[in-house]
């Protein structure tokens, strides 16, 4: 049985555990666009 789960974390209190380089390679770009989350304080 698939079901969703909410969870009540805000994006600002997990942003720092979350690995940008991952997210960027699932979306197609190269890992040396992941900075952009360092640039704009993602």
């Amino acid at each position: 049985m698939n079901s969703v789960q909410y969870l009540p974390y805000r994006i600002q209190d997990v942003v720092s555990y979350i690995n940008w380089i991952y997210f960027f390679h699932a979306w197609g770009f190269e890992p040396r666009f992941a900075t952009i989350a360092d640039i704009h304080d993602c």
